[in-house]
């Protein structure tokens, strides 16, 4: 009787200290200034913008979360409450990352978004589909059409986040590379287009001078082709000398490349084509 008396006692006071533990612990995050959140630490985000963040992030800081925890502690800050307003009021954001410094400091890292292309002179598009507003009026990047792509919205935290298809997505980037080494080596890419039959075009910025591509060709084989094209004879030579009346490159048909330019003076040989003004060859590898 006393043994089980004693087992009963011990068992008693284990969970008394537990509960006093728990109790105190308690008491000592969220009832004493030890561990509340004084100063917010912003990186990466623009300057502009960095006094109206810290003066919600005060108001948040009010707030008790689930309406009992008090907001303003290092364990008990609103994550998500947070990423939602610092979207919302810089959305050029992609990605927002909470991490406590020491007993009284919340650092905030916020990495903006990476433009490929412009959709228009206010909003942009990500690798990965994503469009975006930007906070600057206009872009130097190619401007980006798809008559056979879709959107699609959802929520990141707390914000509608429009994104095109993943068929369209997955061009992108292999699109981007083919368009920085067309860049230096034919004409800067000032748009992009396809069509609803999956042809891409690439403009210069007179719109005048294009490279077509079929989407399903795998871009850097088309790279190849049209590198080698490029430093074949006679297209070598009329890119030399009349570079500004290209019309096109075509090199949606295998290894071949078909090309034409506009403009041509009468003293130049047409190769296999009978015209007086516009020439157009095949170069094959």
């Amino acid at each position: 009787m006393k043994k089980r008396r004693r087992i009963l006692w011990k068992k008693v006071g284990f969970y008394s200290f537990i509960f006093i533990t728990m109790v105190a612990l308690f008491y000592i995050a969220f009832r004493t200034p030890l561990f509340t959140i004084t100063s917010y630490e912003l990186l990466g985000v623009p300057q502009e913008n960095e006094s109206i963040i810290r003066s919600r992030l005060e108001e948040i800081a009010q707030k008790p979360l689930y309406k009992i925890f008090p907001s303003n502690r290092i364990f008990s800050y609103r994550k998500l409450y947070i990423k939602s307003l610092i979207t919302e009021i810089v959305p050029t954001t992609e990605t927002i990352t909470l991490f406590p410094v020491g007993l009284h400091t919340l650092r905030i890292t916020v990495t903006p978004y990476t433009p490929l292309f412009s959709i228009d002179d206010t909003h942009a598009i990500t690798k990965d589909g994503v469009i975006y507003e930007v906070q600057k009026s206009k872009l130097d990047l190619p401007i980006f059409e798809s008559a056979s792509s879709t959107t699609k919205t959802f929520q990141r935290e707390g914000v509608t986040v429009v994104i095109l298809d993943d068929k369209t997505v997955e061009l992108l980037s292999p699109i981007a590379t083919l368009v920085e080494k067309i860049d230096s080596v034919l004409f800067p890419v000032f748009k992009i287009t396809i069509d609803g039959f999956g042809d891409v075009k690439l403009f210069d910025k007179q719109e005048k001078s294009m490279v077509l591509i079929a989407s399903s060709n795998d871009m850097k084989k088309v790279w190849s082709n049209l590198l080698s094209a490029i430093d074949t004879e006679p297209l070598k030579s009329k890119l030399v000398k009349d570079k500004n009346n290209l019309l096109y490159l075509d090199t949606r048909f295998g290894n071949k490349v078909f090309y034409k330019f506009t403009n041509i003076p009468k003293t130049d040989i047409i190769p296999s084509y009978v015209a007086t003004t516009t020439s157009s060859t095949t170069i094959s590898h």
